[in-house]
């Protein structure tokens, strides 16, 4: 397979699993923290960082699993 297509695919993958994470949070930060905290800018920070983070991680675990099982060739 072309680089550009293993690029797009990690490219929307990364951004399925950060919407993923984002989701699974967003219920637990409203709980957890008042409105006048969430709108703290270091707290958007930290909270988006994480979601960077845990999204990037598991793009990467997941397209070593496609390169492990032989589907993906770079």
């Amino acid at each position: 397979m072309g680089k550009i297509f293993i690029f797009i695919a990690a490219l929307g993958l990364f951004l399925a699993f950060s919407f993923l994470v984002w989701k699974s949070t967003q219920g637990f930060m409203k709980k957890e923290y008042s409105k006048k905290f969430r709108k703290n800018w270091g707290f958007k920070m930290y909270h988006y960082t994480f979601i960077l983070m845990v999204g990037g991680g598991f793009t990467v675990l997941f397209i070593k699993l496609l390169e492990n099982t032989g589907l993906i060739n770079p």
